[in-house]
């Protein structure tokens, strides 16, 4: 994702405009006070929020933003369509596919994250947004 993130981006902005670094969430080794926006897109539920909200108010300039970005699959248009899909994701956690799945990676629920923001005592305001986008598909396209 990284490297085809660096080649979108490489005829985008002008050189240094865009800073690529290898690191974890809660030690980005970034600079204090060094950035303005920290972004999580469809990410932080992966990262331990009383390790990387510190981090993140650590490397924000004063008056900087952090935002999490997700997306709510499936969207709720059918109850038959949403319970099928639930259905689904928990099936998934069968023992029968556990060779098959990231059983070792932690991550933490997505319906908690405005909640442990706002506990974590690092931001003066904390928030939600909710926007709606339609977009057409199939069942190809979903399962894919």
């Amino acid at each position: 994702m990284r490297r085809e993130a660096e080649r979108r981006c490489s005829n985008l902005f002008p050189l240094r405009a865009v800073e690529w670094t290898s690191a974890e969430a809660d030690a980005t080794q970034i600079a204090a006070e060094s950035v303005d926006i920290v972004t999580a897109s469809q990410s932080f539920h992966w990262m331990n929020p009383e390790t990387t909200l510190p981090e993140v108010t650590r490397i924000l300039r004063p008056g900087g933003v952090f935002t999490a970005i997700d997306c709510d699959w499936p969207p709720s248009v059918l109850p038959e369509l949403e319970l099928a899909y639930n259905e689904c994701v928990a099936n998934a956690d069968h023992p029968q596919y556990a060779d098959i799945r990231l059983a070792r990676v932690k991550s933490w629920s997505k319906h908690q994250h405005l909640e442990n923001i706002r506990r974590s005592g690092c931001f003066r305001i904390a928030r939600e947004s909710t926007f709606n986008k339609v977009e057409l598909g199939d069942t190809e396209r979903l399962v894919g």
